[in-house]
């Protein structure tokens, strides 16, 4: 069982082993057909499109963060207006200041 067990490791080393080798050949074949001029080509668009992404990257942030300000603005003018008037109000805070008054508090 044992010489079984070391059989079929061995066995899968030398597959893994045959697939490393037959990646590491293809690789080099496939960049050997690449000259440094279309590798710096490559390097420059990757470049461009890295470039390209931040800008729309900030652009859409700067867009959602209008959107945001656009609805809050919008939510606390809907407030605004369910809010009781400012007549209610001043007469409120006057009839509270006299109450405060009566209890003694200076304001």
């Amino acid at each position: 069982m044992l010489l079984w067990s070391c059989f079929i490791l061995a066995s899968l080393s030398c597959i893994v082993a045959t697939a490393a080798i037959w990646s590491c050949v293809r690789v080099r074949k496939l960049l050997a057909g690449a000259s440094a001029r279309s590798l710096a080509l490559l390097s420059t668009e990757v470049a461009e499109l890295t470039s390209a992404y931040e800008l729309l990257s900030r652009q859409q942030r700067r867009l959602s963060q209008r959107v945001g300000m656009r609805e809050a603005r919008e939510k606390k003018h809907e407030n605004e207006e369910e809010a009781e008037p400012a007549d209610d109000r001043v007469a409120r805070l006057n009839k509270l200041r006299e109450i405060a008054r009566a209890k003694g508090f200076r304001l």
